[in-house]
């Protein structure tokens, strides 16, 4: 009102940025991710919760970010709602540092792909009016671009674990062609790591339908249909061939997931629709990410060979090369991560992440 000192508006909620920066008896609004508290001392690299559980009014929860997490006490509040999924809480914290939930904001609500074909049966896309890939096969595709073009198998021999981050999963082809590749190495790493981010995700039914026809995968297909989680915005952490084999899936637009992980890639897929098509994906903010995830000698590869992705990868610190493109694609980019000829260093150590949706998450 006129004449006021310049207090806080009672009732009014001030908005903080990272939940370690919620103050005492201050009415506030943060966003965060909803976690329960789980340990597991004796896992070796990865520990998360179920992909995605329905919270209780009886559970521990709490709401965390790339700055920490905090308790959450909110009763009746929680009803409705799921762990690992990205939401706003308003409330105020107690002296123990907890936070007392006033009113809970849903996330806002994902929308799954919607599975089509062109006339030569194709998997298509009508929201970018793309193909998910080449019509000459995906599996041939993702063989050559994106194994090949990051020198795998060859690449991860030697290594204890190797991780890979592909931004769009789309289809699941790249992941369960790297799955494949890896299952008949004798001289695979005895740990992969796989990373996907995905912001329209398709139902296990459409996944099924596509993986038949690719053939050779049943198996791989049908493990990975069995874990696949509910489409809920958040991080979802999926274990297979005995929890030799991590899938981490963001359901997420990449300009939101990028800057919650915490990795270190040896490898990158980068296999967003066509830039002109998906710009978002191929943004020179998304495309610098990839730095501070990489891993010391990172390698990526594409199918594109724009000029603008090749700009923005050689600003974020690769070497890039063109090479010849699959089909009757003439090039495509693959290079190397050589900021300072450093990466993220990731000694060889046992790693515990506990809970984390998109906010706190880590891979190794």
């Amino acid at each position: 009102g006129e004449g006021g000192g310049g207090g806080e508006e009672e009732g009014v909620a001030t908005r903080v940025n990272r939940v370690l920066e919620l103050q005492e008896d201050r009415l506030s609004q943060v966003v965060g991710t909803l976690v329960k508290e789980t340990t597991d001392p004796t896992e070796e690299t990865l520990v998360h919760p179920p992909a995605a559980t329905t919270c209780r009014p009886s559970d521990q929860l709490f709401l965390e970010d790339e700055s920490g997490r905090v308790a959450l006490t909110c009763g009746d509040d929680v009803h409705g709602y799921c762990t690992g999924v990205v939401v706003g809480v308003q409330g105020t914290v107690d002296l123990k540092g907890n936070l007392h939930v006033q009113r809970m904001v849903p996330p806002a609500p994902l929308v799954p792909a919607t599975l089509a074909f062109t006339p030569d049966g194709t998997p298509y896309s009508a929201v970018f009016d793309d193909v998910y890939h080449s019509n000459e096969g995906g599996l041939a595709q993702a063989r050559h671009v994106f194994l090949g073009g990051n020198g795998l198998p060859e690449r991860w021999r030697g290594h204890a674990r190797f991780t890979i981050l592909e931004t769009g999963f789309g289809l699941g082809v790249n992941f369960l062609a790297t799955w494949g590749a890896w299952k008949a190495d004798p001289h695979r790493p005895a740990k992969l790591h796989y990373v996907a981010i995905e912001k329209h995700p398709f139902c296990a039914m459409d996944l099924a339908q596509v993986h038949a026809r690719l053939g050779g995968f049943d198996a791989e297909s049908r493990e990975l249909l069995d874990a696949w989680p509910m489409l809920i915005p958040g991080m979802h952490r999926l274990e297979l061939d005995g929890g030799r084999v991590v899938l981490t899936l963001a359901f997420a637009d990449i300009a939101d997931a990028m800057p919650e992980l915490r990795m270190a890639a040896d490898a990158f897929y980068l296999d967003g629709f066509a830039p002109a098509r998906n710009p978002e994906m191929w943004s020179t903010p998304a495309l610098k990410a990839l730095r501070k995830l990489a891993a010391e000698g990172a390698t990526f590869s594409t199918y594109t060979a724009a000029s603008s992705v090749r700009d923005a990868l050689r600003a974020a610190g690769f070497a890039v090369e063109k090479r010849p493109g699959f089909a009757r694609k003439r090039e495509m980019l693959c290079g190397r991560f050589e900021r300072g000829g450093k990466g993220v260093v990731t000694p060889d150590r046992r790693a515990i992440v506990i809970g984390a949706g998109l906010a706190g998450s880590a891979v190794c």
